[in-house]
């Protein structure tokens, strides 16, 4: 089974905001660099697609495949109390516990990277089967793809937590009962003009 992860485009927010289950709009022209995403992906009539229910990922979504279906378990991690504050206003020492156990440390009444995990890989459980020939499309957040680099590819969390993933990226894996690969990750398509995104990055160390 052949996988892409779709990161979905550029958000408009006054300043450097904390949002991740919450629902922001995305920028006034985000159609053109998901334009450029969708290049990489396979026709959409041969794909299964599933889509997180947040307007920023439904409306890619949707650009590629008409209603396509949506599951909350593919929503971006809850940040609790710091979600829709600008990062300088949350305390600092909060902020350093979670850098420090990025896996584990769960902010104020939101959830971890390691229940967001769990959540996505109850996901794969239900929705996946890695014997299906058929292409699988998943439009969701940066904190998602992640976990499900750890569940499928077998990466341990605190590696696939550190991984850069840009907007409008797409990260692709191969999955079978007794083996997974990563084919490439953050790759971003050319689009219409002939303009590259932001080229790909390594991982933070």
């Amino acid at each position: 089974m052949e996988i892409f992860l779709v990161r979905h485009p550029p958000v408009h927010t006054k300043g450097s905001h904390c949002y991740g289950s919450s629902d922001v709009p995305l920028i006034p022209e985000w159609q053109k660099g998901a334009r450029a995403a969708l290049s990489l992906l396979p026709e959409s009539g041969d794909a299964q697609v599933w889509t997180s229910p947040l307007g920023r990922c439904t409306q890619m979504a949707d650009l590629y495949e008409s209603q396509a279906p949506r599951d909350a378990r593919l929503r971006e991690m809850d940040f609790g109390s710091w979600e829709n504050r600008l990062w300088r206003a949350i305390p600092r020492a909060e902020v350093d516990a979670w850098v420090a156990d990025i896996v584990a440390y769960r902010p104020p009444d939101g959830e971890s990277f390691f229940e967001v995990i769990e959540r996505v890989r109850e996901f794969w459980g239900d929705r996946l089967r890695p014997e299906s020939a058929q292409p699988v499309v998943i439009f969701t957040h940066a904190g998602v793809i992640k976990a499900l680099l750890a569940v499928l590819a077998g990466l341990a969390p605190h590696i696939a937590a550190r991984f850069q993933l840009d907007y409008n990226s797409v990260t692709k894996i191969g999955v079978a009962r007794d083996w997974a690969r990563v084919d490439f990750v953050n790759r971003v398509g050319l689009s219409p003009g002939g303009d590259l995104g932001p080229l790909p990055r390594p991982p933070s160390k």
